[in-house]
């Protein structure tokens, strides 16, 4: 893996190295970062292409600033525009491609509508990537795990970060801090065949289907599909 990859979170990371082939393709490509937290993925791909256009997503406002934050840091206003938007509520022209680490399974609709939307935000022949918790016993475990600590007051989750930066001493606190309210976010959908026949059915022909390495045992198993428009 490439030194470009090697200080990021593993999902992005892994979405990195099989994007930027795809968009070293054209010439100049559109992506949509569907989902953006703190604008990692955004800036990552916008500094490793400097023709590609960016429009960075999240329906949190307290998300898309900080976006809006690191990417005047970066210097690259003129490369990536901030959206703060219901994604399923957006319009658009249609990129390239569209990635989204660990964000689909949180979006409420049922995956065909999920499907016919991604497939009308691509173009022809349009990748997207994505990282989602797979069907798994492990993760039914976690998933039923999240809806007993959704009942804990929130007061515990100060609990969950003092633990959490004991297990994971290596990782920045202010990172931890970030992370431990997703804990109680619990997924909508996961990856299975249901999902594959869904993106099938509006036009996204599935390409490939990875592990992604995880970091923490709370954290739901990932993996990175990709998909791409007929």
């Amino acid at each position: 893996m490439s030194d470009l990859f090697l200080s990021l979170d593993a999902g992005i990371a892994a979405i990195l190295e099989r994007a930027l082939p795809v968009l070293h393709e054209l010439d100049r490509p559109r992506m949509l970062d569907l989902g953006c937290g703190s604008g990692v993925l955004a800036i990552g791909c916008a500094r490793a292409m400097p023709t590609l256009e960016i429009v960075a997503m999240d329906i949190s406002q307290a998300n898309c600033d900080a976006t809006s934050l690191a990417i005047r840091e970066a210097q690259l206003e003129d490369r990536i525009r901030v959206v703060c938007a219901d994604y399923l509520r957006w319009s658009t022209e249609p990129f390239d491609l569209v990635a989204s680490d660990g964000v689909l399974q949180l979006i409420e609709s049922d995956n065909k509508s999920l499907a016919r939307k991604l497939a009308n935000d691509l173009k022809p022949d349009g990748v997207m990537l994505a990282t989602l918790p797979s069907a798994s016993t492990a993760n039914n475990v976690r998933q039923f795990a999240r809806h007993i600590w959704r009942r804990t007051p929130k007061a515990a989750d100060g609990l969950a970060l003092a633990v959490a930066k004991v297990v994971y001493p290596k990782i920045d606190p202010a990172v931890l801090a970030g992370r431990v309210p997703y804990m109680r976010c619990v997924p909508v959908r996961r990856y299975d065949s249901g999902f594959r026949t869904a993106f099938a059915d509006a036009g996204l022909d599935f390409e490939f289907d990875i592990p992604v390495e995880s970091t923490s045992i709370a954290k739901f198993d990932h993996r990175l599909i990709g998909f791409k428009k007929r």
